[in-house]
């Protein structure tokens, strides 16, 4: 638990968008969820679409976003990458946010709207995919796939670095990360705009899998090749 220091006046933002968030609260949607293994301490099932309505209405502030974040709950939490500076969320700040970081909603909800943004997001991608740590993988391989979408500042040679990368995990390990890597690969096909070399070999692995998340995985990016050589 992170303590602040009183400010009343952030406090009584933070209360105000509890409040609208719960207006707009799902209970199904939290219920199902739950059903699914994503599991928040408090989880309101708000959809994003209200979220991006309430963050509209609210000041990009560090010190709101960051109480909103360490109130542990789901939509205060999405809330706050919806609203936090970019250019304040130093490395030391960005490592204490990850760390609250515990389910693939989460990681899916935020890397869109701030991770994936950042100046440094390919640093942080890479030492998050290299981390080993479950969610920090899941973290890093949307962080980067986001970043190539937002900044096109990769290439080939990043692609095979990426896949070289991944391509000497084990099985299990491919399998457990098999939607965070399908995600990043497909965002660098759709800047690239065809494979390479080193993808066809990877593409084959998994092909040859008797593992239903790998042949997944490898439909998915088959299929936006596919879709990208008819552009």
């Amino acid at each position: 638990m992170k303590f602040f220091i009183e400010n009343q006046e952030v406090d009584r933002q933070v209360e105000s968008v509890i409040k609208k968030v719960r207006l707009r609260m799902n209970g199904e949607t939290s219920h199902q969820m739950k059903q699914r293994g994503i599991v928040y301490g408090t989880n309101y099932g708000t959809g994003i679409p209200h979220l991006k309505e309430i963050a509209e209405q609210l000041p990009s502030d560090f010190d709101l976003a960051e109480r909103l974040w360490y109130r542990e709950i789901r939509e205060t939490m999405i809330l706050a990458a919806m609203i936090v500076p970019l250019e304040e969320m130093t490395q030391a700040r960005c490592r204490e946010w990850v760390s609250l970081i515990t389910n693939m909603d989460l990681v899916e909800r935020t890397t869109p709207f701030l991770f994936g943004q950042l100046p440094q997001a390919s640093v942080f991608a890479k030492e998050w995919i290299n981390s080993q740590q479950p969610w920090l993988v899941h973290l890093g391989c949307f962080t980067l796939g986001w970043n190539i979408q937002y900044t096109e500042a990769y290439t080939e040679q990043d692609l095979d670095e990426f896949v070289n990368l991944v391509a000497w995990w084990e099985a299990e390990a491919l399998e457990a990360y098999s939607k965070s890597i399908s995600f990043t690969i497909r965002k660098f096909v759709r800047l690239i705009k065809e494979s390479t070399p080193v993808l066809d070999q990877f593409l084959h692995k998994l092909m040859n899998s008797d593992l239903k998340p790998l042949l997944i995985m490898s439909e998915e990016i088959r299929t936006e090749l596919e879709f990208v050589s008819n552009l």
